[in-house]
């Protein structure tokens, strides 16, 4: 019987541990624990009591997700699974990290997943990667409208091409400052779409995209029209949002 947890200091990482006693796993490290452990080599188990248990999923649970620690989950990941390394699969095999510990380290204007691993971007791509890491930062991660972020979805597989209805059209405008964060003739842009059409990337589509579905999927709510209420100048219906966001209900 080995006692490794005993007075263990709260920055002790016991997820790494447990992740190099099970070997590859695609359950979360935290399902592991509360599961007692059923993809251990044949032969092999690890008992728990009850309040070693618990001291170990709040140690896990409690983590501070720096940079440099995410880093090193990033890079230690193929150890741990077969499955490919995207955000979405990264999130769901390290249930204690969060999106918005993904996107709170940063330098200077850059910062995100590709940012994170490290991935190589030339300095003519750095306003894109700046604009795709300001808009899922400071707009994104604190959106509750669920017809946006469908928007949204839909530009990354439409590469930025939407039909121009009246709503569409509300919603590009929210794109382009959510994004560039300035006017379309001070970036030298003459139309809405020239502006949306530059920020064609692929990688950055393609997290971008895992970023919305991760937040439309989080989000339960349901937008209603205010049939009693008058429509706005633009002719598009005014909505009322009622929403639940980690199990707090909020009133918009």
């Amino acid at each position: 019987m080995l006692d490794f947890v005993g007075n263990a200091r709260p920055e002790y990482n016991f997820a790494s541990k447990f992740r190099a006693l099970i070997g590859k796993s695609n359950q979360p490290i935290k399902t592991e624990i509360e599961d007692n452990f059923p993809h251990l080599p044949l032969g092999c188990r690890i008992e728990l009591q009850k309040h070693t248990q618990q001291t170990i999923l709040k140690n896990i649970q409690q983590a501070i997700n720096t940079k440099r620690r995410l880093q090193q989950l990033i890079n230690s990941y193929s150890q741990h699974t077969n499955d490919a390394l995207t955000l979405s699969n990264f999130l769901r095999l390290n249930s204690q990290v969060t999106l918005e510990d993904i996107y709170k380290p940063k330098d200077k204007k850059l910062g995100g997943w590709h940012w994170l691993k490290g991935d190589e971007s030339s300095a003519e791509q750095a306003d894109i990667y700046a604009a795709y890491y300001r808009a899922i930062n400071t707009q994104l991660l604190s959106c509750n409208s669920l017809s946006y972020l469908c928007f949204l979805r839909d530009l990354c597989n439409n590469n930025f091409s939407f039909t121009p209805t009246a709503q569409n059209q509300q919603y590009a405008l929210m794109a382009h400052y959510n994004f560039w964060d300035n006017t379309g003739t001070s970036l030298g842009f003459k139309t809405l779409e020239q502006s949306l059409q530059a920020l064609k990337h692929k990688e950055l589509q393609h997290e971008l995209a895992q970023v919305i579905t991760l937040l439309i999927n989080r989000i339960h709510q349901q937008e209603s029209d205010l049939a009693c209420l008058p429509t706005g100048i633009d002719q598009t219906p005014r909505q009322l949002f009622g929403f639940y966001i980690n199990s707090t209900h909020v009133h918009q």
